[in-house]
């Protein structure tokens, strides 16, 4: 922020003192030069009252150093300026501020330089009218001027007036009629977006899938057009760069983006090299990139990650390195996509942290996210994007308290809370929630389901006994032993890096035990080919691209039933319906946003109809609709007899979705058991990084407050 700041003073006393002597002109004793007061009502607008009244000083000595200056350029410009700001600071209005600037300089500091400084330090005098006059003839034209360009600023998108918080800046970003559409798309991603944001504000983007969060993400980085192709119209500005007119590595100095899945954008063999990569290509020296990645690494606490390979690192420590790498390249702009879609509750927490300290420090924030719950607290300002265009925008309580459902949007639970009773503040955190509603209201209104009992009838069909494995010298599996049956629904929770999905490589045969057993169907998994294990056990990896190969989303979802041997045209209409995708069905899936993708993938495993689903992180990019026709179909897979696998972070999809969880935490099972018990259990949610949904938070928050409000009572009774 502060460099900003110097920066736009800079531009103004450069071009201060460059007008000043064709703009000075004699009068008497004095010099007046409208061009001073132009740029007095500009700094006082723009910068704030100190550093207009600093700029001004620093332009008198340069006039005065110039030989078109006197020492009465000192009152003349920073009196003025000094008012000029402190009423723009109190008014926000900009008229007020050049009638300060008028009344500061043309009265004010004509009575001080006529009846002070000039007798003082020049040993001379001045008729006070003439002075007057001159200064107010001169302030009155360099005040008009100045006005007349704020407005064609505001007119162009450049600055924003009057202010909502703090001074006016100057616009970071400026997004013009922006419209855009992919190759071979007949509809447009983005219909004549218009959106401006501010330097060091932190901003939730949301919208449904498709509603064109990441496309924008993908322009404003620099990534549209000259890596994604497509049409565009419009005009992207970014520090008053036209993003289309300078190529990504020259972008990437102002803004830096975190992919949703940071792994795509890791390719060197150690964290020191990917970090050192972008200020490598960028020219520094040896030093200033030592000096950098050892600045960076330290304010994120990777140190201990340098030496590396960010491929090998866990989806949280990936997005770290991703965001380091932007930081050291000097971005004061960070977009992120979705960057909590695949983090344990360490991580998301690590990562809020984070956010907000580089908000503090006047970084500018985009987050595009689905769970609105993780970001709108921080957040100062929240846009809703719907069909390409922006529909809702302004502090996240304002959006919040509108009917965000009509654009796909599931409202946080302790918003719900709050419009249900109609608390003011709306509150964003459970945490307010407990401080404005009475405990025991809430335990009504939001019970916890009834704990079942796992049904466990006949024989498994899948089995794990003893399961150990290891990659390279890490033991990623240690002696783990489940059962799983016929037509239930089961989680497998735990941080990342826990394990999770080298287990269920280990349910089709992908991983082959290393030490123990895993049965599939009475099917031995190391002697039995993996395609006769993927008849029985559909799989859907946590990266969609990495199960996607066809041209066309039509061939996609039919391609893996064509090969079994199941085709029915039916069956894939069915499918394409139930994940809303027939109006896809002739692009390439690899255009498709991060949450038609993931419903891609889901398509395509159920239309094989095998007996064992498993989900790798099945609702990362999916909206909350989708997120609801998911859990009811697979509901409803389990109610037909269908076991259902889901490994996951999102905690409140697995308790909507499953009555069994199992808990992995580095490579053992912790725990199993109801979704709701394993909530309540502090120390098994601490060891295994769980993010606990806001239903279940409340709930721990008022079982802590009701056993104290026990203890108090027992204590009364003895």
């Amino acid at each position: 922020m502060k460099t900003r700041l110097i920066a736009q003073a800079v531009v103004l006393i450069a071009l201060g003192v460059a007008l000043a002597p064709f703009t000075s002109f004699p009068i008497g004793i004095a010099r007046v030069n409208p061009t001073q007061h132009f740029i007095n009502v500009i700094a006082a607008v723009l910068l704030g009252p100190w550093w207009a009244t600093g700029i001004a000083g620093v332009i008198a000595i340069l006039r005065i150093s110039l030989g078109v200056g006197t020492i009465l350029a000192f009152p003349g410009g920073m009196i003025g300026a000094l008012l000029a700001g402190l009423i723009f600071r109190a008014t926000r209005n900009m008229y007020l501020a050049a009638l300060g600037e008028v009344i500061g300089t043309g009265i004010i500091a004509a009575l001080v330089s006529g009846l002070w400084v000039a007798p003082v330090f020049m040993q001379t005098s001045m008729a006070l009218h003439l002075l007057i006059a001159s200064f107010l003839s001169s302030t009155a034209l360099g005040s008009a001027i100045a006005l007349v360009v704020l407005k064609a600023l505001e007119r162009a998108g450049v600055v924003r007036l009057p202010g909502k918080e703090g001074l006016h800046t100057l616009r970071q970003i400026v997004v013009r009629d922006l419209s855009y559409r992919y190759p071979q798309a007949t509809q447009w991603t983005l219909r004549r977006l218009n959106l401006s944001i501010d330097a060091g504000e932190y901003v939730l983007l949301c919208g449904a899938s498709g509603s064109g969060k990441s496309t924008l993400c993908r322009i404003l980085t620099g990534l549209i057009p000259h890596v994604y192709e497509g049409s565009i119209e419009g005009t992207v500005l970014v520090d008053g760069v036209d993003t289309r007119e300078q190529s990504p590595a020259d972008v990437c100095t102002r803004i830096g983006l975190v992919f949703q899945h940071p792994q795509w954008q890791l390719f060197n063999s150690t964290v020191t090299r990917e970090i050192a990569f972008g200020l490598e290509s960028l020219g520094y020296a040896p030093a200033e990139i030592r000096q950098r990645i050892d600045e960076v690494a330290g304010w994120l606490g990777i140190e201990h990650l340098l030496a590396r390979h960010p491929q090998q690192l866990s989806t949280g420590e990936q997005l770290l390195v991703a965001l380091a790498s932007i930081l050291a390249m000097g971005s004061r702009i960070v977009v992120l996509d979705e960057p909590f879609a695949n983090l344990d509750g360490r991580h998301v927490t690590q990562v809020q942290a984070i956010l907000r300290r580089l908000h503090q420090q006047g970084v500018t924030i985009i987050v595009a996210e689905h769970r609105l719950g993780l970001v709108a607290a921080d957040a100062t300002r929240m846009i809703v994007l719907h069909n390409g265009q922006v529909v809702l925008d302004g502090p996240p309580v304002q959006v919040l308290a509108a009917d965000i459902q009509q654009f796909h949007l599931e409202p946080p639970l302790p918003v719900q809370i709050g419009r249900a009773l109609n608390l003011k503040p709306l509150p964003l955190t459970v945490e307010a929630v407990l401080a404005q509603v009475d405990h025991q209201q809430l335990a009504t209104m939001y019970p916890l389901p009834p704990a079942l009992p796992r049904s466990a009838n006949g024989s498994p069909l899948l089995s794990v006994r003893d399961l150990s494995f290891s990659a390279g010298q890490r033991r990623v599996l240690n002696s783990v032993h489940l059962d799983l049956y016929a037509g239930e629904g089961v989680a497998i929770v735990g941080a990342n890096g826990a394990g999770k999905t080298s287990l269920i490589k280990h349910f089709n045969g992908l991983h082959r035990p290393q030490q123990g057993q895993v049965r599939v169907i009475g099917k031995d998994t190391r002697t039995t080919p993996v395609s006769v294990l993927a008849r029985h056990v559909g799989m859907v990896f946590q990266n969609p691209d990495d199960q996607l190969f066809t041209t066309r989303v039509r061939d996609e979802v039919a391609v893996g039933a064509r090969v079994m041997g199941v085709y029915d045209p039916d069956q894939v209409a069915a499918v394409l319906r139930t994940f809303q995708l027939e109006h896809l069905v002739e692009r390439s899936p690899f255009t498709l946003s991060a949450g038609e993708k993931r419903r891609l993938t889901l398509a395509a495993a159920l239309v094989t109809n095998p007996a064992i689903l498993v989900l790798d992180e099945p609702t990362t990019g999916l909206d909350w609709p989708a997120r609801q026709a998911l859990a009811r179909h697979l509901r409803e897979q389990v109610q037909h007899g269908r076991t259902v696998v889901v490994v996951t972070h999102d905690l409140e999809f697995a308790g909507a979705l499953t009555s069994h969880w199992f808990v992995l935490a580095d490579g053992c099972l912790l725990a199993e058991g109801v979704p709701h018990a394993i909530c309540m259990q502090p120390a098994v949610v601490q060891a295994a990084d769980l993010l606990l949904p806001d239903r279940y938070r409340l709930a721990l928050a008022l079982q802590h407050v009701a056993a104290d409000a026990g203890g108090r009572q027992n204590e009364g009774e003895v």
